[in-house]
């Protein structure tokens, strides 16, 4: 879903809405909202144990036996009383079902127990390269490449986001991602979703000899992220009421062929990535449209414009692996004749 926030789109219409329209504009809204949690709890439901997880187990009528355990490579569980139990395969209800069948037997007051997973260690992906944290990675419901990236710490600052690989956890097929031009298109419903025991291999810039820098303390996601033709693209710390033209200031400012008139925040929503345009140029000169604040997670996408320098780089970071393969060829070559004379 795309916004465009040009001046047009700020300037307000002179009707107002009528009541019923407004009390059915009330019910839409509630209606929605009952909706999405309803769906949230059944996917919670849904979700089938597996090794790793790690579960919270309660007896209301019986605290004494409240207890954490983590699923065994087997499937299984200990616990008290009854001993060993598979879970691997079951949703939370239906092991709760089978505990309280078999500590009915021995204790006929429980009659009820909760399981709750308190952390999905079963689907895992796994972050390698220019990130910030990079390692194994756990989620309730698998994100796409880009959330991925971003849940460990972003990309670096030499970090070649057009080069990504998918290496797929159940095929070992490989999959090369241009995460850059999806990204600057706006096109987050386009980027894939990652699957159990993906592993995502972020390289690094042809032309970088930067190390990796690991920028602040990220704990708590308090970041957002910004890419494209900024000075040091990545994850910032996210001040209060900071806005779009505030994180590219923090970001070193933008590049000399940077498009600021097309700037691009992508949020994500529920399950959904929105996409707002946003025209610096004019916000700059004219104050509009009006400022609009981050959130915790935006990625702000400042695209390049066409110039000689962008194309001679963009050009340069495709053919000067294969310039400095084909050299070091010559060189093996030239010496190994050397030699032989």
């Amino acid at each position: 879903m795309e916004k465009n926030m040009d001046s047009q789109s700020t300037k307000s219409a002179n009707w107002r809405l009528p009541k019923s329209c407004g009390k059915a504009l009330v019910r839409t809204m509630m209606t929605l909202a009952l909706f999405l949690t309803s769906s949230m709890e059944v996917r919670a439901q849904d979700y089938q144990i597996g090794s790793d997880d790690v579960l919270v187990i309660s007896f209301w009528q019986q605290p004494d036996l409240n207890n954490t355990v983590t699923v065994r490579q087997d499937g299984k569980i200990t616990m008290p009383i009854i001993g060993e139990i598979i879970a691997s395969g079951l949703t939370a209800s239906q092991l709760a079902s089978r505990i309280v069948e078999k500590m009915s037997f021995y204790s006929p007051n429980i009659s009820q127990a909760t399981v709750v997973v308190s952390g999905f260690n079963s689907r895992r992906v796994f972050v390698t390269g220019q990130v910030t944290s990079p390692g194994r990675l756990s989620f309730e419901v698998f994100p796409n490449l880009w959330e991925a990236i971003k849940q460990a710490g972003g990309p670096t600052e030499a970090a070649d986001l057009s080069r990504v690989r998918i290496i797929r956890g159940d095929s070992g097929k490989i999959e090369n991602i241009d995460l850059d031009n999806y990204l600057q298109k706006g096109n987050s419903s386009g980027i894939p979703l990652l699957s159990n025991n993906d592993n995502v291999d972020v390289p690094r810039y042809a032309l970088s000899t930067e190390e990796r820098i690991i920028p602040h303390d990220f704990e708590g996601r308090k970041v957002c992220f910004i890419y494209g033709a900024v000075a040091r693209p990545g994850p910032l710390n996210l001040d209060s009421g900071m806005d779009v033209l505030e994180a590219i200031v923090l970001a070193g400012g933008p590049l000399p062929d940077a498009k600021l008139s097309n700037v691009r925040i992508i949020r994500k929503v529920n399950e959904f990535g929105e996409v707002t345009k946003v025209n610096i140029d004019r916000y700059s000169k004219y104050g509009q449209p009006p400022r609009i604040q981050l959130k915790s997670e935006d990625t702000v996408v400042v695209p390049r414009g066409r110039s000689f320098w962008g194309g001679f780089v963009s050009t340069m970071r495709d053919v000067l692996p294969i310039v400095v393969a084909t050299s070091s060829t010559i060189i093996a070559i030239s010496a190994y004749n050397d030699r032989g004379r």
